[in-house]
């Protein structure tokens, strides 16, 4: 956890009042608009601040969120080194999308965790509860998961319209037997983004952290949907690595 604690040190050094903007945050973390998408947009985000609180608690949600990752070795820290930038960008992505003060307690507005199952599936055909699914077919699969944030309901924590925005940096896989060997986002106006492939994802083994060269924003009131290519049918434990922003109204639903 010493690398991400570093990052809040070191952006709160680079500054000289109690707010940081998105400058100072590239100044310390050299990332380019193409590493996110949509690409994130230094001009529209110039008007966001962090303030030193808030920053102090999205340190801690990243370190909740992302803590398994970093007991199974360095190269899993690696991956998270990698990952933790464009999160602190996500930060002021959700606050310009979402507004708020972000914080971990009741007087904040706005918040983060990491992905929640109902969440990310609640335009699904069948919301979840948990991330274990079933494969159907072998190859690939069209829609495997619609990602839509403007997605309402009468149910409360399916009601993702003005509430949600999420960041996802790669998928977590846990199966026996079957594999997800590539993905493909289709942006919300039928676009596909590309095939992204994880050609090592074919040797044996049980847990895989899949990391995207290129993290997604999926930005408030946005339909995404991602087809997924398998080796084989069966049940596969699958969730995204990255987070969750909410409105107060969404995080105190249940």
């Amino acid at each position: 956890m010493a690398i991400i604690d570093g990052y809040y040190r070191e952006l709160v050094s680079l500054t000289s009042g109690t707010n940081i903007d998105i400058s100072t945050v590239l100044r310390k973390f050299p990332a380019t608009p193409a590493m996110m998408y949509p690409e994130f947009d230094t001009t529209k985000l110039s008007n966001v601040r962090i303030t030193n609180d808030e920053l102090a608690d999205f340190i801690r949600v990243i370190n909740s969120a992302f803590r398994v990752y970093y007991q199974n070795g360095t190269s899993n820290d690696n991956y998270i080194d990698a990952i933790s930038p464009l999160a602190f960008i996500a930060l002021y992505q959700a606050k310009e999308d979402l507004g708020g003060v972000f914080g971990l307690d009741s007087s904040a507005t706005l918040f983060a965790s990491a992905i929640r199952p109902i969440t990310f599936t609640a335009a699904n055909t069948t919301p979840q509860q948990n991330w274990n699914f079933n494969v159907s077919t072998a190859g690939w699969n069209t829609s495997f998961f619609t990602i839509n944030t403007a997605f309402t309901s009468s149910t409360a924590d399916l009601n993702l319209y003005n509430n949600v925005t999420m960041f996802i940096a790669g998928f977590e896989e846990v199966s026996p037997s079957v594999k997800l060997l590539e993905l493909q986002f289709v942006t919300p106006s039928g676009v596909k983004e590309g095939v992204k492939d994880f050609p090592l994802n074919g040797l044996p083994g049980t847990t895989n952290l899949l990391m995207l060269d290129q993290s997604y924003y999926i930005g408030k009131n946005l339909k995404y949907t991602i087809d997924m290519n398998f080796t084989a049918t069966g049940a596969i434990e699958l969730k995204p690595i990255g987070l969750q922003f909410m409105t107060a109204q969404y995080f105190n639903q249940e």
